[in-house]
C-alpha cells in the first residue's frame, strides 16, 4: 500500500495537512544544522520537510517499499536525506547520543512494543535531545452516530479503556481495500511509557487547525469543521535529561 498511502497523503486537505504537520512543526522548532531522526519515516514527507529547513535528516522505516518511495522522493527534490529500512523498536544500527532530535509521526499506534521503542529512541538521543511524536486522539476509539440519511452528527466514546488491536481499512485509489492494525492506547499510556524510558514530558499538544477555513474543495471544508469540533490528534514532545 506504499504508493497508495503516498497519494492519499498528497490529497489536499487532509487531517495530516491542516493540522498535525503543522503543530509537528511548531513542536521542534528551529532544527537548522540539527542531526534528526525521522523515525517511520514513509515515503519521506516529514524527512523532506525538515531537511528543506536546514536538518541532517536520517530516516528510517520498516517497509522496504516505502524507504524506495523515501529515496525517489529525496532525489527528484533534490534533497539531502540519508535512508535506511529499520524497526524503531531497535535502532542498533545507530549508536547511543546520535541525534538532536527524533521525530514520529502517526508511528507508535502500530508498535507492538511501545516501551521498547521509546528506550531505543531514549538511547540514540543526545542528553538534552528532544523527542517529539504525533498519533491519532485516543478519544477516536468509537464510532459516529449518523442520521437517518447516513450524515455523520457525532462521535461516540466508548471502550476507551479497551486496550485492543483494531483493524484498519484502506481503500486505494484501485478500489482495492488493504487492511492494517494498530493498537489502541490511552493517553495515560504514552505519558507512563515515555516516563519509564527516563523521558521528561515538556509538552501534550491537542491541535485545531491553524488559520482559515481551506475554500478549494468540499472534502478540506468538511475535515476542517471537524478537526475543530474534534480532537483528531495528539502529540507529545519529551527531553532526555542532561
Amino acid at each position: 500500500m506504499a504508493g497508495g498511502y503516498q497519494a492519499f497523503r498528497e490529497e489536499s486537505g487532509t487531517y495530516n495537512e491542516l493540522v498535525e504537520v503543522p503543530a509537528m512543526l511548531e513542536l521542534v522548532g528551529d532544527i537548522k544544522g540539527k542531526r534528526v531522526l525521522d523515525a517511520g519515516c514513509g515515503y519521506g514527507y516529514s524527512s523532506l520537510l525538515l531537511a528543506k529547513r536546514g536538518a541532517m535528516v536520517t530516516g528510517v522505516d520498516i517497509s522496504e517499499k516505502m524507504i524506495g518511495l523515501a529515496r525517489k522522493n529525496a532525489y527528484e527534490a533534490s534533497v539531502e536525506c540519508q535512508f535506511f529500512v529499520c524497526d524503531m523498536q531497535d535502532l542498533s544500527m545507530f549508536t547511543k547520543n546520535t541525534f538532536d532530535t527524533v521525530v514520529s509521526s502517526i508511528v507508535v499506534g502500530y508498535l507492538d512494543c511501545l516501551e521498547k521503542a521509546f528506550s531505543e529512541v531514549f538511547r540514540v538521543l543526545l542528553h538534552s535531545g528532544i523527542f517529539a511524536f504525533s498519533e491519532n486522539h485516543p478519544l477516536l476509539k468509537g464510532s459516529w452516530e449518523k442520521d437517518n440519511e447516513g450524515k455523520r452528527l457525532h462521535w461516540n466514546i466508548d471502550n476507551y479503556f479497551d486496550r485492543l488491536v483494531r483493524t484498519i481499512e484502506w481503500r486505494m485509489q484501485d478500489g482495492k481495500v488493504i487492511e492494517t492494525s494498530s493498537r489502541h492506547r490511552t493517553v495515560q499510556d504514552y505519558f507512563d511509557a515515555l516516563t519509564v524510558a527516563g523521558f521528561v514530558v515538556e509538552r501534550l499538544v491537542e491541535p485545531e487547525p491553524t488559520g482559515k477555513a481551506p475554500l478549494d474543495n468540499l472534502g478540506s471544508i468538511e475535515h476542517y469543521s471537524r478537526a475543530k469540533r474534534i480532537p483528531i490528534f495528539i502529540l507529545f514532545k519529551a527531553r532526555k535529561p542532561t
